[in-house]
């Protein structure tokens, strides 16, 4: 499995390079900020995506949309990224095919969708 790259500015993709896998972690990074994601299961035995920064978990996303269960305006209180700034990440996640909330996914998609740059890497699972 090859690594893979991603760099978003403004939504718009400015490169892109080898395959996401989705169940192999990966790294955020926007502003500064950097969050890893995996795919684990909790205590319940649900599997989730789990959001952690320096170490930290920020966030657990169960199946079925793997999305936040907070409304977006109220994403900076459930999401408390060091640049206090958690709208990018979930970005990421909705470009990546993995956050299915059709209130997020408008939000990053289509006409008058906000505007976010972030970079996604993942390093392959064997070398």
């Amino acid at each position: 499995m090859s690594s893979y790259k991603l760099k978003v500015e403004n939504n718009e993709i400015i490169n892109e390079e080898g395959s996401f896998f989705r169940a192999a972690p990966f790294t955020i990074t926007s502003e500064g900020a950097e969050v890893v994601c995996c795919f684990k299961r909790n205590e319940e035995k649900h599997v989730t995506y789990q959001l952690i920064e320096n170490g930290t978990l920020l966030a657990q996303y169960v199946h079925q949309d793997y999305s936040p269960e907070c409304p977006p305006e109220d994403l900076k209180e459930n999401l408390k990224v060091s640049n206090n700034k958690p709208y990018p990440f979930i970005a990421a996640m909705v470009h990546l095919g993995l956050s299915h909330d059709p209130i997020y996914k408008a939000l990053y998609q289509g006409e008058g969708a906000a505007k976010y740059s972030f970079e996604v890497s993942q390093e392959p699972l064997i070398n």
